[in-house]
């Protein structure tokens, strides 16, 4: 198996993050691993487990990670590495701002190109760049907003640019048509046949020698008091999917994610990628509903799950480690990664109702013995409160809340 801790001696490692929960991938303290983040929030009450990185304190917000970059506790703090082997830099994903800053001051980012990022994930280019491989969308056409026409049946409109569900609208009648039509009447939009199914998320690399294929999780999307958003990704359970998957909806998935590798991996990119793809409930055929194009936000508790299997005496690499190496140019092709049977986690978002997470809540969630992350965000749609659970669903097999998912929504209410 591929030791990163060899590689990480050769080519330590910065990863620069918004939210430093990102960069948790990896236990603190990992030799030839470091972090640059926002002293806020998680990391806030946490400090002592981070004094070999540097956390810049973060008074009103949180720094973007192009910020970040920008301060000079930051170059202070890369130029005092450059005695040895200067680290080079990893972020959740790639901007072409990030590119400039990292360029002008003489430092490598690991990243793929963001051009490709931006090129995969918007929902129009995304069209063309599939090539032959769309015909695993869901029946879909690209149109003008005030030419589209309304034909009686449901259907999803997608700006070119969404995430994690905004941009994203269902559209159930002439009516509702009607009102997007005349707030973005010139607007491109893709249009594509609603789908009704379960969602499931994959993470998966893009490494040296090809495509490394990783878990697959139930995507928890859209459910209140979590989010105002019908299509808002709000958790993942993979221990769930082991009884909605069968050998064939498994190798189905599995065979889209080869294919978008392949092409991924001919365009340019290495390291994490993440799938969502949808089952329909009638006809159980597969169709891809998103790209990610860079580390996708549940890889950071599904490596600490795989790092628990490990313990349990499983052998592989966690996704986290997979996608450091793949991006310090590995090659994995003989490298698998660990399975994992149990665990979810669910997000409460920033709402109209829930702007903030008092202690007394808190402290219910953790007498339950579900651990929680904390976020001092206030953006409609941010992440406010992440929940976690080792043992046990949130969800039913239907994708509705459980015993469990109930009490924490009364929790949250």
């Amino acid at each position: 198996m591929k030791d990163l801790q060899t590689a990480l001696k050769k080519q330590p490692i910065v990863y620069v993050t918004r939210e430093i929960e990102r960069a948790l991938g990896l236990p603190p303290k990992t030799a030839g691993f470091s972090i640059i983040s926002n002293l806020r929030g998680f990391a806030k009450q946490n400090e002592h487990n981070f004094d070999t990185d540097l956390l810049i304190p973060a008074l009103d917000k949180y720094r973007d990670t192009w910020e970040l970059l920008s301060q000079k506790e930051t170059k202070h703090w890369m130029d005092a590495h450059k005695k040895g082997i200067q680290p080079a830099i990893v972020v959740f994903k790639p901007t072409q701002q990030i590119e400039r800053i990292a360029t002008e001051r003489g430092w490598s980012v690991l990243n793929p190109s963001a051009s490709i990022s931006q090129r995969v994930e918007e929902k129009i280019s995304q069209i063309e760049w599939l090539g032959n491989l769309a015909s695993v969308l869901p029946p879909h056409y690209v149109r003008i907003a005030k030419e589209i026409t309304w034909d009686g049946t449901p259907i999803i409109l997608q700006f070119n640019h969404a995430h994690t569900g905004n941009g994203t609208m269902l559209i159930n009648n002439a009516t509702e048509l009607e009102h997007v039509q005349k707030t973005f009447p010139d607007r491109p939009i893709r249009v594509v046949s609603f789908i009704d199914g379960h969602v499931f998320t994959g993470n998966h690399i893009i490494h040296t020698g090809g495509v490394l294929i990783g878990n697959w999780n139930y995507q928890i999307t859209g459910i209140q008091p979590f989010t105002d958003q019908p299509f808002a990704t709000i958790g993942n359970d993979w221990g769930i999917v082991e009884s909605l998957f069968d050998e064939n909806t498994r190798q189905k998935c599995n065979d889209i994610a080869q294919k978008i590798g392949e092409q991924l991996h001919a365009s340019g990119w290495k390291g994490l990628f993440g799938l969502d793809v949808i089952q329909d409930k009638i006809t159980k055929d597969i169709y891809l509903i998103e790209i990610n194009a860079r580390q996708p936000a549940s890889v950071t508790y599904e490596s600490y799950l795989q790092r628990i299997e490990r313990k349990n005496s499983a052998i592989g690499l966690t996704t986290f480690e997979a996608h450091l190496l793949a991006l310090l140019g590995e090659n994995l092709h003989k490298e698998h990664i660990i399975p994992i049977i149990k665990g979810t986690q669910i997000l409460q978002r920033v709402t109209q109702k829930t702007m903030s997470i008092r202690q007394n809540v808190l402290n219910q969630l953790n007498a339950l013995g579900l651990t929680t992350i904390q976020y001092n965000n206030t953006t409609l749609g941010a992440d406010l409160l992440r929940i976690q659970k080792y043992e046990g669903n949130f969800v039913d097999e239907d994708g509705c809340l459980n015993s469990s998912g109930k009490q924490i929504a009364n929790i949250l209410v």
